[in-house]
């Protein structure tokens, strides 16, 4: 009986052992964020296996990640364990791209992260117009370090190019060369060109050919004469064409009475030149004849004994300061030929006492000796020596022209009606015996120095303070002002 004790309990102890032999433990396999990738039950001294899909781990812009093992070493079981996937990692490359200007690719190059990126090509090149040539100046946007694919542009500098200038006389002798940029006007800065005349004139320089105009090439500019011809006060300048004459006064002459033929050595004189009679102060009578069309830029300047002149329905341009300072001239007519009177044409005509115009002229009218456009919406001339002191300008009119009233010293009183809306230059200038003016709202223009030298002038604006549009000199005499009048 003792003996089967002691059988039963050495086969216990078989089956307990046995037991132990076959014992599991629990494997986990996890990725590198905890996350569990799989779970195993692996018996004691077994070596345990990884079955899933292969751990992967996001890249950044910087790097990309490779499985690499695990953590720990893997090894045979002997108790619970854990192992952590392992990854080793690799810098990313990106691609850069080097364009030009027109998006032609000049290079693309793959550039690890955090590196900077080099140009290794020809420099690039844009090319040049007749205005600019371009240099490179570098790249767009700046480049930096690599974080990602990028595109650099190539950017450049570009210069204005400049040209030769070449001035030449008539026979082909250079004058000047000058080098002027693209876009620029060009301008003549040596002695005045001359040419030798002969015993019938002398030759006078007029100017260039072709017309001089801005810069874009090379140009040559050629000297052009007009020929002057000797004949007692006067001299005849033949137009360019040859087809007819241009006329003035000769130097160091004075002549009292001068009449202008129409014709001269076959060809009709057309022109009264620029300055034709400039301060001929002998002069007090002048006939000027139906061939002449064009009164040229103050051709009668300071002509201060000229009492009177006809101008012939054959003139159709009267030029500016055409009778600046014709001081003893006392009446105009403007034939209905006239297209054009230049600013300031009867200016200082201190005795002048009317301005009379043709019913059939086109562009010009009068009203009671004042000078007006055709349909009287602009004031262009108030004689200076007509009688009236006081003067109400029609409700017609929105423009005083310049110097249209200036060294009036006879009047006292204007009145601008609310249609006007500008004031020229000049147009009230040295208006002595004017002691007040009422300036309306709707004035929204005064030129430089409308108001200077009216000794005598309180001006009553009614704008609040002064419009943005009045020059900085309307008033640069300073005369008082009350502003936000109510009449």
């Amino acid at each position: 009986m003792k003996f089967k004790h002691i059988i039963t309990f050495l086969l216990f102890s078989l089956t307990l052992s046995g037991c132990q032999i076959s014992k599991s433990y629990t494997v986990t396999w996890e990725n590198y964020d905890g996350t569990v990738l799989e779970t195993d039950s692996v018996t004691y001294g077994s070596t345990p296996t990884y079955d899933g899909a292969t751990p992967s781990k996001g890249g950044s812009a910087q790097y990309t990640y490779t499985f690499s093992g695990w953590s720990p070493s893997v090894v045979a079981v002997t108790s619970d364990a854990t192992y952590i996937a392992q990854f080793s990692s690799a810098v990313n490359s990106y691609n850069i791209t080097w364009e030009n200007y027109d998006g032609t690719v000049l290079e693309t190059d793959s550039v690890a992260y955090g590196s900077t990126p080099t140009y290794d090509g020809a420099t690039p090149s844009k090319d040049g117009t007749d205005q600019y040539t371009y240099t490179f100046s570098g790249w767009s946007p700046s480049v930096v370090a690599v974080t990602s694919d990028a595109t650099y542009i190539a950017q450049f500098s570009s210069a204005i190019n400049s040209y030769t200038i070449t001035w030449e006389n008539y026979d082909g002798t250079v004058l000047e060369t000058d080098s002027v940029a693209y876009g620029s006007t060009p301008t003549y800065d040596g002695a005045t060109p001359s040419r030798d005349g002969n015993e019938e004139g002398y030759y006078a320089f007029s100017g260039w050919s072709p017309s001089v105009t801005i810069v874009n090439g090379d140009q040559t500019y050629t000297a052009q004469y007009g020929f002057y011809i000797y004949n007692d006060f006067l001299e005849y300048f033949l137009s360019n064409d040859e087809t007819s004459y241009s006329v003035r006064l000769r130097s160091e002459v004075t002549p009292i009475s001068i009449k202008i033929p129409s014709i001269y050595l076959g060809k009709p004189v057309t022109s009264i030149g620029y300055q034709a009679f400039y301060y001929c102060r002998s002069l007090t009578s002048i006939v000027i004849p139906n061939s002449v069309t064009s009164i040229g830029y103050g051709a009668f300047w300071g002509c201060s004994s000229l009492t009177s002149v006809v101008i012939p329905d054959s003139v159709t341009s009267i030029g500016d300061y055409a009778f600046y300072y014709c001081s003893s001239l006392t009446s105009i007519v403007i034939p209905n030929s006239v297209t054009f009177i230049g600013d300031y044409a009867f200016y200082y005509c201190s005795s002048l006492t009317s301005i009379n115009v043709n019913d059939d002229n086109s562009n010009y009218s009068s009203l009671d000796g004042v000078l007006y456009d055709k349909d009287k919406t602009t004031l262009i001339n108030y004689p200076c020596a007509k009688l009236d002191n006081v003067f109400a300008i029609p409700n017609s009119v929105t423009s005083i022209g310049n110097s249209a009233f200036s060294s009036c010293t006879s009047l006292t009183s204007i009145v601008i009606p609310n249609s006007v809306t500008s004031i020229g230059d000049y147009a009230f200038y040295n208006c002595s015996s004017l002691t007040s003016i009422v300036i309306p709202n709707s004035v929204t223009s005064i030129g430089d120095y409308a108001f200077s030298y009216c000794s005598s002038l309180t001006i009553y604006a009614e704008a609040s303070s002064e419009p943005s549009g009045w020059s900085s000199s309307w008033n640069s005499s300073n005369r008082p002002v009350v502003w936000g009048y109510v009449g």
